[in-house]
């Protein structure tokens, strides 16, 4: 409403919209969002997770719950370098890594990761940088590869005992 003099009478000048349309498009992206919100939440195969630029923990699925024992509650806001081991961490591999999602948009690696009581598990982990009208962040999923990499160990060290054994023959 806005108030306007028309030959000296005072009168009130009215624009009406229809917004019907634009609430039914926010209404359905909400909901959108929610069903989105609500796969990742419950996914248990898979940790999923959201890094901001710097390395800190914004988001944590039930997978990385259960692929880690740490909650969301529990690590919210830690940096990643918190998952690897010491070694690794010294080596600056927590920032390499993320250095390359962000100059490269994405970055792929498998290497030992920390679990909440110590032990140390084989992890594949994909990160790509995200951006969006509020700034960057980096998306990541991570796949426990334990067993394989055990497997994979276990044929290397058969394969030298083999040869070993061939190279001791007469």
């Amino acid at each position: 409403l806005s108030p306007t003099r028309v030959h000296g009478t005072a009168s009130v000048m009215a624009i009406i919209r229809d917004i019907s349309e634009r609430r039914r498009a926010e209404a359905a992206l909400r909901e959108s969002d929610e069903r989105f919100r609500l796969i990742v939440n419950d996914v248990k195969d898979y940790g999923i997770f959201m890094l901001d630029p710097d390395g800190y923990l914004l988001s944590w699925n039930i997978g990385a719950q259960l692929i880690t024992g740490y909650a969301a509650e529990e690590c919210a806001g830690w940096h990643c370098s918190a998952f690897y081991p010491r070694d690794a961490v010294e080596r600056g591999a927590p920032q390499r890594e993320l250095a390359q999602a962000a100059l490269e948009g994405r970055s792929e690696v498998e290497g030992a990761r920390v679990r909440k009581d110590g032990t140390r598990l084989w992890l594949r982990v994909s990160a790509q940088r995200v951006e969006w009208d509020g700034g960057n962040a980096v998306h990541c999923t991570y796949t426990d590869v334990s067993e394989r990499k055990r497997v994979e160990d276990e044929l290397r060290a058969s394969r030298r005992l083999m040869r070993d054994a061939m190279d001791a023959l007469p």
